[in-house]
């Protein structure tokens, strides 16, 4: 077996167990306080405005957004494996070794923004959404 077919199957496993630690974190935040809160909102603004069954806007841009840095935040932990993988294959060579930790550092950094702007998106369309429905209401 080459060493590349080891990595690569290193890969596909290090994915699929990433995907499966992942689903049941989709359930997880699918029932947490903000979503919940911003849910109530939505109904209160909805029957306020008579819109009773239809989706808003805030709903939809947050799942968007959710999907979007979801994604992202699966590239970024592949990264992280890869960088991983360098440092640790590299067998005394430094520009490897030096190649690695760049990959993880940068990894780390795209994580960090990930979480950031699901948080301060989340925060702004809750605001900007309590907001207009005070005004109807």
């Amino acid at each position: 077996m080459t060493i590349q077919s080891k990595f690569i199957k290193t890969i596909l496993c290090s994915l699929l167990i990433l995907v499966c630690l992942n689903i049941p974190l989709h359930y997880i935040a699918a029932t947490d306080s903000i979503g919940q809160r911003m849910a109530d909102e939505s109904q209160k603004a909805a029957k306020a405005a008579k819109f009773d069954d239809t989706p808003d806007f805030t709903t939809s841009a947050l799942g968007l957004i959710n999907i979007l840095l979801g994604f992202l935040g699966v590239f970024f932990i592949i990264l992280i494996i890869y960088g991983g993988y360098l440092w640790m294959d590299a067998r005394g060579r430094e520009e490897q070794i030096d190649k690695g930790k760049k990959i993880l550092i940068a990894a780390f950094i795209g994580i960090v923004i990930i979480i950031s702007a699901r948080i301060i998106s989340e925060y702004l369309l809750i605001e900007i959404f309590n907001k207009a429905a005070q005004k109807i209401s």
